[in-house]
């Protein structure tokens, strides 16, 4: 967890990736104030590390609270799931596609500690094995795959929320409220 300690480190990082931003611009004490708090539960090490990963990933722009905690971005995330499905199933492929062949494949994704995937296997390795046409499978997956994720991401974020105190809610609330104003 990030420490008060660590909050002069952490407003001199976000200063240093504000001016290697494109739009470069000076930050202002609520938004350090702002990003520490929505960063509180990651330790500053963490943070520095998703950091240095989002200079060099996200072409000059000053880094989201998600991009600090080292959230991917779930269109990348999305092609990931398909690349490691498709691996798998057309590597068993041969065996057909029955339920000696998704025993194996759920051995192997247990043991590459990938088992989110398992019910994606279900669902799609069909397709991905014998449909007739890759590109639209693969669109269609990526589509799916992150409109499942952004879903459980937002269960995730309102369990989180819910988890805080009123006070500080209220506070996240109003906090979000100026940034989007800002924004407009």
């Amino acid at each position: 967890m990030i420490r008060e300690q660590d909050y002069e480190p952490f407003a001199n990082l976000l200063a240093l990736l504000s001016e290697m931003a494109v739009r470069s611009r000076t930050i202002s004490a609520e938004t350090i104030e702002g990003y520490f708090q929505a960063l509180e539960d990651l330790p500053f090490e963490a943070i520095n590390r998703h950091a240095m990963l989002a200079v060099r990933t996200n072409g000059g722009h000053f880094p989201s609270v998600a991009e600090l905690a080292g959230e991917e971005d779930p269109e990348i995330e999305a092609q990931k799931a398909f690349e490691d499905i498709s691996r798998l199933v057309c590597s068993f492929v041969g065996m057909g596609f029955g339920e000696t062949s998704m025993t194996a494949i759920q051995i192997k994704l247990a043991n590459e500690d990938k088992e989110d995937l398992i019910p994606l296997v279900r669902t799609w390795g069909a397709e991905i094995a014998y449909g007739t046409n890759p590109t639209a499978t693969r669109a269609q997956f990526i589509r799916a795959y992150k409109a499942d994720t952004t879903k459980r991401r937002k269960e995730l974020i309102a369990q989180r929320l819910n988890l805080l105190p009123e006070g500080q809610r209220k506070e996240l609330k109003e906090w979000t409220g100026k940034i989007a104003k800002k924004s407009a």
